[in-house]
């Protein structure tokens, strides 16, 4: 890619202006605040647009820096480029109320479109992160960044399947460990729900089991009560019948007496109605004391057996009111009636034993099952396993590559700065993080113990040299006051290097001395200068 033709509308403090770059070498020559670092801006807002942030970081974001104050709606500006034999032309509105992008095919009048993706397959498909740490180099901006080591990852790791970049590589591995925590944090849930779980089912099952021995002490003290009653009424049924044959005896022996009696009451009854006769005949025959002495003594033998059959009878309606028989009977009855009782309670208490021990064998089993497999820990385990697969297979991959391609980075690195130091360093080592250090005497030496000009050195090195491993198509290699730290010498040996390159070069300075190198050198430089009255 080659920019032609850059027209600003307003853009910061850049007004009304037109600019024409030619390939090779272009140089922005203008003092301090002429600009320079505007349109370094413009050139990448025209490619990747300006972003807008919310909140407090919208006071410093790109859109409120180079907004223009007096008018907004002019925030405007057009870019020319060639890709191949093609020419088009892309202009942006970057006022917020009217945003808007065209791009256009100058060459057959095609009508492109950013939103798809035109832009993005012209620009070699690089992305703002590879455009900022390879061929745009900033003020003070010589060191790359952490979006570098994750490009540059990405490509190593898409570069074995004929890929692109657009799988990012370091997301894939945050997205994986990020899948793998959320379900190793599923399977702790469950864990610690199964523990909870199983706490649960064991204090049921010591309830339970503390219930049973409640109930199996109340069934020893029912079955001792029943026990006890029991023996009392076996007692009791014994004396029972005791005292009914000892009042059969008697009663026996009473009918006996009751008999005599009879039989004498009726001797005595006849010996009255016999003196009676008597004394009817002594009257009859007139003597009167025979009489007398019969009537009284006849009297005395009717009447005495009467008075002697009532006596007998009253003692013996007090003797049978006196057996204790019916009280007896009772308290058979009453303890027959709590010997039921304790029997329906025990067997109650069976009951509930029998249910509670149900109760707990199937406790006992779910405790058992908890013991066992799971099914939903099993799946996260799996899942678990297969994550850790994919996240080892993808640092294999990585790390493969990285070898790969990494040895081919640094031994492009080691070209380009043994150029440009003239070569006096020949050997670079990289590690894994992209972090460089330079073997200078057989000893390694990490890149931050060297000069402030030598890192400079090194770290645009690592930006070519990473430029022409990423980036598809050759891009225009923007360089924005980058040579201040540089001797003449290394200068020297780096606009050498440029002249050579393919890729168009806009040097974006303030000294004067880079334009005379190139002429010295005899190298063709376009020279635009950024305020009108400089010659």
């Amino acid at each position: 890619m080659k920019i032609k033709k850059i027209q600003i509308q307003q853009f910061g403090k850049l007004k009304n202006r037109e600019i024409f770059l030619e390939p090779g070498i272009n140089v922005i020559y203008g003092p301090n605040e002429s600009g320079k670092s505007t349109l370094h801006s413009f050139i990448r807002g025209m490619f990747f647009g300006l972003p807008r942030y919310r909140g407090r970081a919208s006071k410093n974001d790109p859109y409120t820096r180079y907004e223009p104050w007096d008018r907004p709606v002019d925030f405007a500006g057009s870019l020319e480029f060639s890709v191949g034999e093609k020419d088009f032309r892309i202009h942006r509105n970057f006022y917020k109320k009217d945003v808007r992008t065209e791009l256009i095919c100058k060459t057959d009048g095609e009508e492109l479109s950013v939103v798809q993706g035109d832009l993005q397959m012209l620009l070699g498909d690089i992305s703002e992160s590879i455009y900022d740490n390879t061929v745009s180099i900033g003020q003070l901006r010589s060191e790359t960044d952490e979006g570098m080591v994750r490009e540059l990852q990405n490509y190593m790791a898409n570069y074995e399947n004929g890929g692109s970049g657009d799988v990012d590589v370091q997301r894939a591995v945050q997205y994986l460990k990020q899948k793998r925590r959320e379900w190793d944090g599923k399977k702790k849930n469950l864990e610690i729900r199964r523990k909870q779980q199983r706490q649960q089912q064991e204090n049921q099952i010591e309830y339970l089991q503390d219930e049973m021995k409640k109930l199996k002490e109340q069934q020893r003290k029912a079955e001792e009560e029943k026990s006890g009653l029991m023996e009392e009424q076996s007692v009791q049924r014994s004396g029972n019948e005791v005292n009914k044959r000892e009042e059969t005896a008697t009663d026996r022996r009473e009918a006996e007496q009751e008999k005599k009696r009879k039989s004498l009451s009726f001797v005595w009854y006849l010996a009255g109605i016999f003196l009676l006769l008597l004394a009817g005949a002594a009257f009859f025959s007139g003597n009167w004391i025979v009489g007398a002495v019969s009537v009284i003594f006849g009297g005395i033998f009717l009447f005495y057996p009467g008075i002697k059959k009532k006596s007998p009878g009253v003692s013996e309606t007090q003797k049978k009111e006196e057996k204790p028989e019916s009280h007896l009977q009772e308290k058979i009855q009453d303890r027959d009636k709590e010997i039921a009782r304790f029997q329906g309670q025990i067997e109650a208490l069976e009951g509930q034993q029998e249910e509670k021990n149900i109760m707990l064998n199937n406790l006992m089993e779910n405790l058992r099952e908890m013991d066992g497999f799971s099914e939903e820990i099993g799946s996260c385990e799996e899942e678990i396993a297969s994550l850790d697969l994919a996240l080892e297979r993808l640092n294999e991959l990585s790390a493969g590559m990285k070898k790969r391609i990494g040895y081919r980075l640094q031994k492009r690195m080691e070209e380009i700065l043994r150029e440009i130091t003239e070569g006096k360093y020949t050997r670079i080592f990289l590690d894994e993080e992209m972090k460089i250090s330079i073997y200078e005497q057989n000893r390694q030496v990490p890149v931050y113990q060297l000069s402030r000009g030598t890192i400079e050195q090194v770290y645009f090195a690592l930006r070519m040299a990473a430029s022409q491993v990423l980036c598809e198509e050759p891009m225009p290699v923007l360089l924005d006051d980058v040579f201040a730290m540089y001797d003449e010498g290394r200068l020297k040996q780096t606009l050498i290097w440029l002249a050579k390159q393919e890729s168009q070069v806009l040097i974006f300075t303030c000294h004067r001395r880079e334009m005379e190198l190139l002429e010295e050198m005899g190298i063709r430089i376009n020279r635009i200068y950024m305020e009108e009255n400089l010659c």
